[in-house]
Order: C-alpha cells, then sequence, then structure tokens
C-alpha cells in the first residue's frame, strides 16, 4: 500500500475527537480498563469474543501483508529500524482507535435490556438520532476501516496467490504485467462486496467467525515465523534475542491454550458451567 494508504489510516482517527463530542465519564473507562472475571465465568461465549479480538488485531494475513509490502516497497536493510518505528506507531494507533471505538459504542448504546446491535450501521444511525456528529464520524471512520481492511486483505491474498503460482505479483507492476495478480485482486474485492450486500447476510457473526478462525491459524504462523528468526544463517545479526523468543513463545502458548479452550467448551459445554 505504501504511501498510498496514508490518508485511510488518518481517517481512522476521527474516532477520537468524537470521544471529545460525548462527555464519557473517564472514571468508568479507567475502570474499565482493569481485566474483571467476566459474568458467569469462563464460559464458551466468553472463549469466543476473546478470541475474536485478538483475531481483529493480528491475524495470519498480517503477517503475509507486512512481508509483501516490504518487499513491494523496495526496503533494504538501512530501512530496517525505520521499518520497526513505522510498526510500533501503527500499533500504538491501532490501540488508540479500538479503546476509543469501545468508548463511543459503550457510552452511547450499551444499556442493559437494550436493543441488540446487528450491524455496524446499525450502530452509526442508532448513534446519529442523538449524537449526529458522532453519528456520522462513526460511519465515516466504519466506511474508512471497511474499504482499508478489503484491500489490504485481497492485496495480502493476491500477494500469496503470486508468490505460490509463481505469477508477476506487485503493484509496482502494470496490469498487462501482471494480469493473474490484478485479477485475483479484483475478484477478491468483489466476492468482498458481494458478501457485504447479500441481503440478511449476519455480518457481525461473519465477522467474528473470521476473526476466531484466524486465530486458530495463528499459532502455525507464528511458530514458523518464530523459527525463521532464529536461523542465524539467514537473519544474521537480526536473530531474535532471548527476551524477543520469551514473548514470541509466550504469545504463541496463550493463543493454544485459549484456542484449546474454547474448541473444548464448544464439545464439552458442561465443563464451564
Amino acid at each position: 500500500m505504501g504511501k498510498d494508504s496514508t490518508p485511510f489510516l488518518r481517517i481512522n482517527l476521527i474516532y477520537i475527537p468524537a470521544i471529545l463530542l460525548i462527555h464519557p465519564n473517564f472514571s468508568d473507562v479507567i475502570k474499565g480498563l482493569i481485566p474483571v472475571i467476566p459474568i458467569g465465568g469462563f464460559t464458551g461465549d466468553f472463549f469466543f469474543f476473546f478470541m475474536a479480538n485478538i483475531g481483529t488485531t493480528i491475524a495470519p494475513w498480517m503477517i503475509f501483508f507486512q512481508q509483501s509490502s516490504v518487499v513491494d516497497k523496495g526496503m533494504t536493510e538501512k530501512d530496517i529500524s525505520f521499518g520497526k518505528f513505522d510498526t510500533a506507531v501503527g500499533a500504538f494507533f491501532t490501540v488508540v482507535v479500538a479503546i476509543a471505538c469501545v468508548i463511543l459504542t459503550g457510552t452511547l448504546l450499551f444499556k442493559p435490556g437494550g436493543v441488540d446491535i446487528e450491524s455496524a450501521a446499525q450502530a452509526a444511525i442508532a448513534i446519529m438520532g442523538n449524537y449526529p456528529i458522532v453519528g456520522s464520524a462513526l460511519a465515516i471512520g466504519l466506511f474508512d476501516a471497511g474499504l482499508l481492511g478489503a484491500m489490504c486483505i485481497s492485496l495480502a491474498s493476491s500477494w500469496a496467490m503470486g508468490e505460490v503460482f509463481g505469477w508477476a505479483h506487485s503493484i509496482n507492476n502494470k496490469v498487462s504485467e501482471a494480469p493473474m495478480f490484478y485479477a485475483f485482486y479484483f475478484l477478491s474485492l468483489v466476492f468482498a462486496g458481494i458478501v457485504v450486500i447479500t441481503p440478511r447476510a449476519p455480518l457481525v457473526l461473519i465477522t467474528l467467525f473470521v476473526q476466531v478462525i484466524a486465530v486458530t491459524l495463528l499459532p502455525a504462523a507464528l511458530v514458523f515465523l518464530l523459527l525463521l528468526l532464529n536461523n542465524e544463517e539467514m537473519m544474521g545479526k537480526y536473530k531474535n534475542t532471548l527476551m524477543q523468543n520469551i514473548w514470541g513463545f509466550l504469545i504463541v502458548f496463550t493463543i493454544i491454550i485459549v484456542s484449546t479452550l474454547y474448541a473444548l467448551s464448544v464439545i464439552f459445554p458442561e465443563m464451564f458451567k
């Protein structure tokens, strides 16, 4: 994506000023940042939503997207430090925007015994009734996030397919130079659009299941990534340090445990009651 994605990333920040317009109770916000045992205990639903939250933050496609985009940008060894900084800044603002979304929806939509929100569009419409500016900001942010997500995931898939089948697969190529790459990219976008406009499609449920599936596949991708990062012949001085390995394998271990607990809660629901 390179510089072309920068305007989309900036639009996501629209949630932050929107918070200032609703005057949330920041003491409640701070309390909400402290993890607590969920009501009802550790049930299958808890593991399901917990995995979905992990999947929406880090997924296998992101790993492949980043390595392919690095190649497409023509980054070299001298760009590694800037690449790390760029990734850290992006991760930071991802968390900030996610917190802003939770504050907005939690403050304006959460009402015990209220009507369930079935889609992001319904959330924006509900907010727009009393807070038209905030509702509009939410709608703009959601449109931007959806557009950016569709572009990035489709592009990551196209890069991967290009590598598997040996197609020319770079956005630096013209369409005539990489026809299969662009054809797959186009069809991926079309398929995503069809899913969204399908009448009565359970978009929230589809989104959650996609994120959960992504988490179950994530350990395999991370293990291979860690093995690569510990290959001294390939990585040289950039080989993982002990602390990096500890954090990396701790993340993999945690995801495996959570995935296993969710599987057990589905197969043996009585275990978690």
